[in-house]
């Protein structure tokens, strides 16, 4: 529904403000595990356990001490003092804001020579501290980082390390394949840090001779460098952005591997990762493990530094710092609510908008790549999406696919499939007519989406197909196919709400159709949502051009006059008028209608249009938000559904009034409340049984709340 965005953006921008430290949900053997880890690094040992697939970096070690960062206040103060600590070397050399400390014998110490400036620094060290610099300089003041941070630099950390210069230490991490870390010193309840860098002593191990940095190190210098001084930035604007449960830190990463190749893109080392990405888009943006024995999910967070490019490149480069500043505003993670704001205010745009475009600029990579529209490196990506194929040989063939919760590809939320028909050795003319049915998400907020693209070397189409919100169906035609290399089919979960496992399965299955031709009419753009108030009528003129110049004859599935308040007339051989007044008993529901515009020999085009019924116009609701659980409700665990309501300042004490509809749109049970309390977060009791007292059977009901002019609503779901 159009009202589900802002309802679940005030929440999270909401549940931001209660996960704080303190707050990990993290178990006694997550605990355990993470200071096990943390502790294996520090003494120059394995990681356990090793990563499943051989040769693939741990990349940054910054995942473990943010992770210990938020859960500082649940340890004992001398065990995190420990995880901590600064560790020691030997000798350092100043820069204007870094101290690099560093040993020039045993286990830590760098490469000896000294044939560049041979100053008595060892030439490592010496571009380490060129590169230092220049990564100061670019994040801090050309992409002005500076502007959202306190102190316009890292908290400052007094005369730690030796005075107040950022420190950083050059560090032997053994086999474990680390580039570096960056370590928060974090004290009392502040949710900013100061703290240190750690960067590889040498970049001599097998895992970085395998990517190629045996005769460059100071390339992997460059990109830990630059990712790790933007961890350092992350510590500096808010340490529990990544707080609650389960933690999640893809946001860091993902905008750290993104700084990488903005401040040194000849380098390119994000390229080693992207295929964790590509090829499992299955998975959601939000994922995250800490377990090295699961590379995917393990690696996705580097992987979909994919997400920030497509922002930048979208939009601009400078949306990554803004969504930082809004991170920064509000305590604990609201990463997803502050993009969706940011979007909003400042581009025009929202979340759910550019989720769905991500997720077609995803197809068009590699042989497939549009690099002046789209992602301008995505020619040099040999690890595209991966994907199932279909080929349509015969007319009449008709293929059906499934997938269900047995499925593990099937889409987590923020995330997408990719089903591709290839059409080249299709020979008849004509088109598609496709059939979309979405199983129900498992956590109301969020909601299944369908894209679909067309591609071939000189041409392609992108379009949304508008599913209907009750039960995620759709329908479509896709016209003359042979215009079209491939045809792709991108059903994905778009929404605020994440837990592992947590996916979506759905039924696709289409037919050739040999009148969706070149000769077919050809309908003009409709608005795939069309909001109307109940009692009111909403008019839109239906248009087709005819290649042929025949007549057109227009109609509409289910027909004009079985649907109560639709009609359909024309006004010419090519356009007509349709017209659909809603009663009241619809409010909420979402009405699907099928427009048809047929010529004389039967070719036809179809577009398809979704009324959203409401009981005032978008223009008139406001802030109110609200939230059932548990949901789904089971009558053999449960006796009750809470609701729980948010309202604004504007609205007055009075009467709150609840409706519950059914899928189909009647009301079952309403109820009035007197609302004697001030705004803020409220809730009230619903036993789950309609007007009757009678239990209800298993579906997806709306619950609609109303106070004078202001509305909210809510997906329920019962089961039995």
């Amino acid at each position: 529904m159009k009202y589900l965005l802002p309802l679940i953006t005030g929440i999270m921008i909401l549940y931001g403000s209660f996960a704080i430290a303190g707050d990990s949900g993290m178990t006694e053997a997550d605990k355990d595990n993470l200071i096990r880890q943390i502790r294996a690094i520090r003494n120059n040992e394995l990681i356990q356990p090793a990563m499943a697939a051989p040769g693939l970096p741990i990349k940054s070690g910054s995942r473990y001490t943010m992770q210990l960062a938020g859960i500082k206040d649940e340890l004992e103060p001398g065990l995190y003092k420990s995880l901590v600590d600064r560790p020691t070397r030997q000798t350092y050399f100043d820069t204007e804001h870094f101290r690099i400390h560093f040993d020039i014998a045993g286990t830590h110490a760098v490469p000896p020579e000294d044939n560049i400036l041979e100053d008595g620094v060892p030439d490592y060290v010496d571009s380490t501290a060129l590169i230092l610099e220049y990564v100061w300089a670019f994040e801090l003041d050309t992409l002005d980082f500076a502007g959202i941070l306190e102190y316009g630099r890292p908290v400052p950390d007094g005369s730690d390390g030796g005075d107040s210069r950022y420190d950083v230490y050059l560090t032997n991490f053994g086999a474990n394949g680390i580039y570096g870390m960056t370590y928060g010193e974090c004290e009392g309840s502040d949710r900013t840090c100061q703290g240190y860098i750690e960067i590889e002593n040498d970049f001599s191990e097998p895992v970085f001779i395998a990517l190629g940095y045996g005769e460059n190190p100071m390339g992997a210098v460059k990109v830990t460098a630059a990712h790790e001084f933007m961890h350092a930035i992350h510590y500096s604007l808010d340490v529990y952005e990544a707080a609650g449960t389960p933690r999640r830190y893809w946001w860091q990463e993902v905008s750290s591997v993104w700084m990488e190749d903005v401040v040194f893109d000849e380098v390119n080392d994000y390229l080693f990762s992207i295929r964790y990405f590509f090829n499992y888009p299955d998975l959601s943006l939000e994922s995250y493990t800490q377990n090295t024995s699961d590379p995917a999910r393990y690696m996705h967070p580097y992987a979909s530094t994919i997400w920030a490019r497509f922002l930048h490149e979208k939009y601009d480069r400078d949306i990554i710092r803004q969504i930082w500043q809004r991170c920064g505003e509000v305590v604990g993670y609201n990463v997803l609510s502050a993009t969706d704001q940011i979007l909003d205010e400042h581009y025009g745009s929202s979340f759910e908008e550019a989720f769905l475009e991500f997720t077609t600029w995803n197809y068009f990579t590699d042989n497939r790549a549009d690099t002046v529209n789209r992602y301008s490196e995505s020619d040099t990506w040999s690890d595209t999406i991966s994907t199932m194929y279909f080929t349509a040989e015969v007319p009449w063939d008709t293929v059906d696919v499934s997938f269900h919760d047995e499925n593990d590809d099937i889409p987590e939320p923020l995330s997408s499939n990719y089903l591709v028909f290839d059409t080249r050795f299709a020979m008849p003319s004509g088109g598609l007519l496709c059939w979309f049915n979405g199983e129900a998400t498992s956590n109301p907020g969020n909601a299944m989406k369908l894209m679909v693209a067309g591609w071939d070397n000189t041409n392609d189409t992108v379009f949304q197909v508008e599913l209907n919100p009750i039960n995620n169906d759709g329908s479509f035609a896709f016209q003359s196919w042979k215009r079209f290399d491939q045809i792709v089919i991108i059903p994905s979960v778009f929404g605020y709400f994440y837990a592992i496992d947590d996916r979506t399965g759905y039924d696709f299955s289409t037919i050739y159709d040999q009148y969706l031709n070149d000769d077919a009419p050809i309908l003009y753009e409709l608005p795939a949502v069309v909001e109307v108030k109940a009692g009111d009528c909403a008019e839109i003129e239906i248009m087709a051009f005819e290649p042929n110049g025949d007549s057109i004859a227009f109609y509409t599935v289910p027909p004009s006059g079985s649907l109560d308040g639709l009609t359909i007339t024309s006004l010419s051989d090519t356009s007509a008028m349709l017209e659909y007044c809603p009663d009241y008993k619809l409010i909420d529901s979402t009405i699907i209608i099928a427009v048809y515009a047929r010529d004389d020999d039967m070719n036809y085009d179809t577009r398809q249009i979704s009324f959203n019924v409401v009981y005032f116009s978008q223009s008139e609701v406001q802030e109110v938000t609200l939230v059932g659980y548990p949901n789904p409700f089971s009558y053999e665990n449960n006796s009750s559904i809470t609701l729980r309501y948010i309202l604004p300042d504007s609205v007055e004490t009075g009467e709150v009034e609840l409706y519950i509809f059914n899928a189909s749109g009647d009301l079952i049970w309403d109820t009035l409340y007197v609302n004697d309390f001030a705004p803020g977060e409220l809730f009230l009791k619903w036993p789950a049984v309609n007007n009757s007292g009678n239990q209800l059977a298993s579906g997806v009901y709306i619950a609609k709340l109303r106070t004078g002019d202001k509305s909210a609503y809510a997906k329920l779901a019962i089961i039995r």
